[in-house]
């Protein structure tokens, strides 16, 4: 047989009569020879579903795996939201609470291990009502032993009327289900450092002790380390009982020693309500209490009219030096009066120049850091 294409008359229909005859191809037009075998051809169809199935197989087989993972509970992780629970809430001043909150699924040791290890880190809080997300960070682990204290995480939080969050958590009752996700890691303090100075506004108290417990309990050889806080607040009832350490912020104003009146609330209010501290302040007596001359803590308070002025910062900017850091974490007015505000780049908050005080006093952007 000629090895010419073969086309058979069902394949051809001729056109009406009176045109021109024209025969055109009804079927599509397949090329085939007499020698050419046909059997390839099926095994390539049956190779070719049986790619697909196996495809399809594990596609289905990684779905149910992701929707069996997005209906159980699950350990704190960075890319899903985790299951805790409100165990606790403690009344700090009018403003302010600290919540505890325990997980359904314990975590890994590790998970809190680490981020404690390498500096200031936070998790995020969902808001189911609207779906948003804020961050907050977490307090260390107290000093004294509490059960469950290595699994649960503890926040101070301060009640913003605007705030969708905030609102949220302060309104919900002991008992009640909260989205978190973490840790997302914030600054990690540099192994080198062994000097900290830490400026805080309200509740950024919150960071500074998360940097005092990175160096002091735990990471380990770290013996030399300290940090000095100064803790910056509106009123005295968040930091109710706390005495400075530094004679320059227990200075009296002018206007009291003029009118010769009292040392000033800071020292009075101590004096008279020592059985009454507040949270903050007895957690910050005692990691005094446990590393004497590592960490120093002084108290500013606004209703009192007593300020971080240039004349303090520069005193305690007197030993600083190449393995020194110095932190700011508060409000953004907070922060753009002592070292100039952050900015937006990208999408996202950046550093920024630095300003205001520490620009005066002519310190290396190097060796700070805004949170």
């Amino acid at each position: 047989m000629s090895h010419r294409n073969v086309l058979c008359s069902r394949c051809l229909i001729k056109t009406r009569p009176g045109h021109r005859s024209v025969f055109r191809l009804t079927q599509p037009y397949k090329l085939k020879y007499s020698t050419q075998p046909a059997r390839p051809i099926v095994r390539r169809k049956w190779r070719d579903v049986t790619v697909s199935l196996a495809f399809g197989f594990v596609a289905f087989t990684a779905y149910a795996a992701y929707r069996n993972h997005e209906q159980t509970p699950n350990s704190i992780n960075p890319i899903n939201f985790s299951d805790y629970v409100l165990v606790q809430k403690q009344s700090v001043s009018t403003t302010s609470s600290i919540f505890t909150l325990s997980p359904i699924e314990p975590p890994t040791d590790s998970v809190y291990y680490e981020a404690w290890k390498r500096g200031i880190w936070s998790v995020e809080f969902k808001q189911p009502q609207l779906q948003i997300a804020r961050a907050y960070t977490p307090l260390p682990p107290t000093l004294r032993p509490v059960a469950n204290d290595a699994e649960d995480l503890r926040f101070l939080i301060r009640k913003d009327p605007e705030g969708e969050v905030s609102s949220y958590l302060h309104n919900i009752p002991k008992g009640s289900g909260i989205d978190v996700r973490g840790p997302n890691l914030e600054y990690e303090i540099p192994q080198r450092v062994r000097k900290v100075l830490f400026l805080a506004g309200g509740t950024g108290i919150a960071p500074a002790l998360q940097a005092a417990y990175c160096l002091l309990e735990a990471r380990e050889g770290m013996e030399e380390t300290k940090i000095h806080i100064l803790w910056a607040g509106r009123r005295r009832e968040d930091c109710l009982g706390g005495i400075s350490d530094n004679s320059l912020a227990r200075q009296s104003p002018w206007w009291k020693t003029l009118f010769n009146w009292s040392s000033g609330p800071a020292t009075t209010n101590a004096t008279k309500e020592i059985g009454r501290r507040s949270l903050i302040v007895q957690e910050l007596d005692a990691l005094k209490a446990k590393h004497p001359g590592r960490i120093s803590i002084d108290y500013f308070v606004d209703e009192e009219r007593s300020f971080i002025t240039d004349k303090i910062l520069q005193a305690c900017l007197a030993k600083h030096d190449h393995d020194s850091q110095i932190l700011l974490s508060g409000p953004d007015g907070f922060i753009s009066c002592l070292a100039g505000p952050k900015t937006w780049s990208n999408g996202r908050k950046a550093q920024g120049h630095i300003g205001g005080a520490l620009q005066r006093l002519e310190v290396n952007a190097k060796d700070v850091w805004k949170l």
